[in-house]
């Protein structure tokens, strides 16, 4: 494995096109292949090995080999070749093979960039299993969320498009001035043909009296959707504060939080996330205090 990662770069092209249909699917890359993702181990030093036209060089060192040279280092030393992210888990389970391997939505959207890798290798893929997740409302959470009217799974979409959506649950439409942006760029369209029979030279002062009626609509667009989001504020702002407890830094409160947190303000925190879980339901779960 390690000779054919120096002389044919094959993890880089596996890895590069499975990322890309993951991507497709719409799935972001969790890593990022290099063309030889292999570092260089020796007296404490661990650095990157790249290929520079005829030489493989340890970066930040003096060494660097030819491809007859590192062959032997690689028959004589393989312990002094150590995998990266990319390369890890098919040493691991050609060392180690495991039946699954269970992991949350990042780690099993990375396994899926290494799939190809595997397969060329002829190295059993493991089962990958989604582990439990879960969103915890608490009571007082539970409270501002129906206070507002939306339901747990409503707070998963980004803050802007839940704003829109309170905003028409409170008979609030978007502010919008196309139409009227519209009439008025027709009817100085009638001005500047008519002013454009008159006098050519008109044309110009037209357009830029246009300009300034188009900056204007939108100047006004924006002041009056500013003073419809102050007359809501309040209700704004409970969303705002409801969003960041539940989604802590934009991610999973799993990402963010301490799990004493919920034990000390609910004594039956664990053995409530017992009683929710089923291991093999691969559905993230959602638990609302009552």
């Amino acid at each position: 494995m390690i000779e054919k990662e120096l002389t044919e770069q094959l993890s880089n092209k596996l890895v590069e096109e499975a990322s890309a249909q993951l991507e497709e699917l719409g799935y972001k890359s969790q890593v990022y292949s290099r063309e030889i993702n292999l570092f260089y181990l020796t007296d404490g030093l661990r650095e990157r090995i790249v290929q520079e036209e005829d030489k493989y060089k340890v970066l930040n060192t003096d060494l660097s080999f030819t491809l007859e040279e590192i062959q032997q280092e690689a028959q004589e030393h393989p312990e002094r070749f150590s995998p990266n992210v990319i390369l890890r888990p098919l040493f691991e389970e050609l060392i180690l093979p495991n039946l699954a391997y269970i992991g949350g939505g990042a780690e099993v959207a990375y396994w899926f960039q290494l799939k190809k890798l595997f397969a060329a290798y002829k190295v059993a893929f493991p089962l990958l299993m989604l582990r439990n997740s879960a969103l915890y409302i608490s009571r007082s959470n539970a409270n501002r969320m129906h206070k507002l009217d939306l339901q747990p799974q409503d707070l998963f979409q980004d803050y802007q498009e839940l704003k829109k959506q309170l905003s028409a649950q409170i008979h609030e439409e978007d502010i919008d001035l196309t139409a009227q942006r519209e009439a008025v760029a027709a009817a100085f369209a009638e001005v500047e043909k008519l002013a454009k029979e008159i006098d050519p030279t008109l044309e110009k002062a037209v357009g830029a009296e246009e300009q300034k009626a188009h900056n204007a609509l939108q100047m006004l667009e924006k002041k009056i959707s500013k003073a419809r989001d102050n007359k809501h504020e309040q209700t704004f702002k409970q969303l705002e504060n409801l969003k960041d407890k539940l989604f802590p830094g934009g991610t999973l409160q799993e990402r963010k939080d301490n799990l004493l947190t919920y034990k000390t303000n609910n004594p039956d925190f664990i053995p409530a996330l017992i009683e929710a879980f089923d291991p093999l339901e691969f559905k993230f779960t959602i638990l609302e205090e009552e």
